[in-house]
């Protein structure tokens, strides 16, 4: 389920897509652009088995239950703080 919703979630697909068109110009030979892919999957396989295997443990989902709470609200101020800096007119 983890997987089918990750390799369904547009946003990474959009990120990539826009890194890969900016920088992955046509002149590259298909090599190159193949490697960045591979590579690109490789690193997001092996993160997401890394959190996978680290949240599986009873000692982090415990600590992560704890902090959760504070996780939530920095995230969520450093988000707003932001979006409300992207609002206000710039200098």
């Amino acid at each position: 389920m983890g997987l089918l919703t990750n390799l369904t979630y547009p946003k990474a697909a959009v990120f990539f897509g826009s890194i890969f068109a900016a920088l992955l110009t046509p002149a590259l030979p298909m090599w190159v652009k193949l490697v960045a892919i591979g590579i690109v999957a490789v690193d997001a396989t092996g993160w997401h088995v890394a959190l996978a295997c680290f949240f599986s443990t009873r000692r982090a989902q415990q600590t992560y239950r704890r902090i959760m709470g504070w996780v939530d609200r920095i995230a969520g101020s450093s988000l707003a703080f932001l979006g409300l800096r992207l609002m206000l007119p710039s200098r």
